[in-house]
């Protein structure tokens, strides 16, 4: 797919990012599109494909940071990694690797571009990023859908606590947290055996609250100052 897109400037095989949309939407805080809205300073994840990475140092320093491209299913946003954070992201930054990006939007002539504060890899994502998985269970009087379900998230044990939605056409939807014994690693293979088990929209995940400490008025002064003085 990245020869097809290289040479011709499109996917004709089906978008590389498709088989994560799940991922995409329940995670990520914005897309290129939404980020042209963003307000400046802001911390924002965006799910997306590392392209055209470049290495590179500042000009008054000669400290090291990359600069790339994070292409989602919208479109592409610029991603700079600065040198305060060269050292630690640097091991993700690997060419066509899908990733979800944590960092503060800074405009720059009425362009966006990411300050990336974290990078994790997309299988990464769901255990990190989120919160709580509720699934909305529309068949409940069905047992063999129950079994399969509990069989299913006994496959992938983890730390997110599940959360059942029951909806009937005759009462008032029921929501239910499951016992401690059901809390899940929400990896990519279960998102899609979930989806095909319940359907679709019947997962949804809840997002942990922005882990990365805002910058402080002098660190992000800094952080323009190096966007103007250096690109």
């Amino acid at each position: 797919m990245a020869f097809e897109k290289a040479l011709l400037g499109f996917y004709v095989s089906g978008h590389p990012l498709a088989r994560y949309a799940t991922s995409l939407r329940a995670l990520a805080t914005t897309t290129s599109q939404q980020i042209l809205n963003a307000e400046d300073g802001s911390i924002l994840i965006m799910g997306g494909l590392l392209t055209k990475i470049k290495l590179t140092t500042t000009k008054k320093t000669n400290e090291q940071m990359a600069v790339c491209m994070l292409e989602d299913l919208e479109g592409e946003t610029e991603l700079l990694i600065f040198p305060n954070s060269f050292s630690q992201l640097a091991p993700q930054l690997k060419p066509n690797a899908v990733v979800f990006v944590e960092g503060r939007v800074a405009m720059r002539e009425d362009r966006p571009r990411l300050i990336a504060q974290q990078i994790l890899p997309i299988d990464q994502g769901p255990s990190k990023l989120a919160q709580a998985m509720e699934l909305v269970l529309r068949h409940a009087g069905n047992p063999a859908l129950l079994e399969e379900l509990k069989g299913l998230l006994a496959r992938f044990p983890g730390t997110v606590p599940i959360y059942l939605r029951v909806e009937t056409p005759q009462e008032p939807s029921m929501r239910l947290r499951l016992a401690e014994n059901f809390k899940v690693e929400p990896k990519q293979e279960l998102l899609e055996e979930l989806n095909r088990l319940l359907g679709e929209n019947a997962v949804v995940i809840k997002r942990q609250p922005p882990k990365t400490a805002p910058f402080g008025a002098g660190r992000f002064g800094k952080a323009r100052a190096m966007l103007d003085n250096d690109r």
